[in-house]
């Protein structure tokens, strides 16, 4: 389990990160999330090779 510390940096960069998407336009809000669904993709391809 991390430190309380860590997940305390984690939970303010996750609301930073969610007021600034919520600054942006619609249209670079879609293509982020496009860029989000290629990142997942291509992870899950990674995994789906690995052995276990």
């Amino acid at each position: 389990m991390p430190p309380d510390e860590e997940i305390t940096r984690v939970r303010r960069l996750i609301r930073r990160v969610r007021t600034d998407l919520d600054d942006l336009s619609d249209e670079d809000r879609t293509q982020i999330q496009q860029a989000v669904t290629v990142i997942c993709r291509s992870r899950q391809v990674v995994t789906l090779g690995m052995p276990r």
